[in-house]
């Protein structure tokens, strides 16, 4: 892992479920307060997997709170 929140995040890919994967998102976003919220949405995005990954992407989510509620739907659907 790295030293910083944002180096984190980066990394941070869903290896299981969708709350597991927020949960932890969530810890480590809150240690870096220069996130904006359209950062932090492309980077939540960005560390689901297929098919959710595009799902979301595609509903062009404006807050976290939004692609969160996106990815828990889709995830409900598979």
């Amino acid at each position: 892992m790295t030293d910083s929140a944002l180096g984190e995040l980066v990394f941070l890919h869903r290896t299981s479920m969708v709350d597991e994967f927020t949960d932890k998102f969530i810890a480590l976003s809150c240690r870096d307060s220069n996130l904006s919220e359209p950062q932090q949405v492309q980077l939540y995005i960005v560390g689901l997997v297929n098919p959710l990954k595009t799902d979301v992407a595609l509903r062009r989510p404006r807050t976290l709170e939004d692609a969160v509620m996106l990815a828990r739907a889709y995830e409900q659907r598979l």
